[in-house]
């Protein structure tokens, strides 16, 4: 057996460990698959839940408050694509 190989059946062993944002809708999508996908590839699954947007910060090292906010962004942007109503 190739070291490679090896590898790969040590790999599809383990625990498939699943980090996910509960606030984002990608993340739950995901969630909601994850385990039928982990257990056709015969792994279980460990769950890491995570607040992306915090790490983000972090990472960058900015503070919340200068993180613009996005309110006036999207009524500007439902405006544009709202019809007129009179």
């Amino acid at each position: 057996m190739t070291q490679r190989a090896a590898m790969l059946g040590r790999m599809h062993q383990e625990p498939f460990d699943f980090n996910f944002d509960f606030i984002a809708p990608y993340g739950w999508f995901a969630s909601r698959r994850i385990d039928a996908m982990t257990a056709r590839h015969g792994r279980s699954v460990n769950w890491h839940s995570m607040l992306l947007g915090v790490t983000v910060l972090k990472v960058m090292g900015l503070r919340p408050s200068a993180v613009p906010r996005q309110g006036r962004w999207r009524r500007e942007r439902r405006a544009a694509f709202l019809p007129v109503q009179g």
